[in-house]
């Protein structure tokens, strides 16, 4: 069965949540868009495996860039999907020039009534250099 109208909109949140978790929010609300076991591949800055990792990550990463996606395309089924999304950072204050850009390729997986990513993996259009926190 195809993906519902209203689990396109909740898996829009998700990725909404988990950018303003990341720019604005809190190191938990972040960790909390995705599962417990999730993988988020975004070397050469950040390779993390679980929950633990994931809070460390973004206890350092709060606030420190603005993340604009764009052109969200989901296929799946029933409680799996995959996505994909563009990536455009900014750092606020800083310039006005794109900071990292990318794609976002996601398999979600819906638990609880919830999607939650459970592998993210960031593919750089220009990989930075020194980054890794």
């Amino acid at each position: 069965m195809p993906l519902a109208p209203e689990d396109h909109l909740a898996i829009l949140d998700l990725i909404a949540r988990y950018n303003h978790a990341i720019d604005f929010g809190s190191a938990e609300m972040w960790a909390d868009c995705f599962t417990v076991d999730a993988e988020f591949d975004a070397r050469p800055i950040t390779h993390c495996r679980g929950r633990a990792d994931l809070l460390e990550f973004s206890r350092k990463s709060i606030g420190m860039t603005r993340h604009w996606t764009s052109n969200l395309l989901v296929e799946g089924d029933g409680d799996t999907s995959t996505a994909s999304l563009y990536l455009m950072t900014v750092t606020p204050g800083a310039t006005t020039e794109p900071g990292v850009t990318g794609v976002y390729h996601d398999q979600l997986v819906k638990r609880e009534g919830h999607w939650k990513i459970k592998s993210r993996v960031l593919t750089f259009d220009d990989p930075p250099k020194d980054l890794e926190h």
